[in-house]
């Protein structure tokens, strides 16, 4: 699941050699990579995602203390 992840993240981010890609050439990458690179159920699964391809529905992630508890926890603003 890390590797699929990673790939879209990698293809949906500017490098210094290349522009990024649109959330939708990325997807169509990752739909051609199941069975090849990628186990296609893990493709489907990460594609079925429903903040994928719009970062504007994504919520912030923030770091924020447990109350009572040493160390951070990730939350949802």
């Amino acid at each position: 699941m890390f590797s699929v992840v990673d790939m879209y993240d990698t293809l949906t981010s500017a490098q210094p050699d290349q522009p990024a890609w649109t959330p939708e050439a990325a997807s169509e990458e990752l739909r051609v990579q199941g069975g090849r690179q990628f186990d296609p159920q893990v493709v489907q699964a990460f594609l079925t995602l429903p903040f994928l391809g719009s970062a504007r529905s994504n919520p912030p992630v923030t770091l924020r203390p447990r109350p009572g508890r040493a160390g951070v926890i990730m939350g949802i603003r």
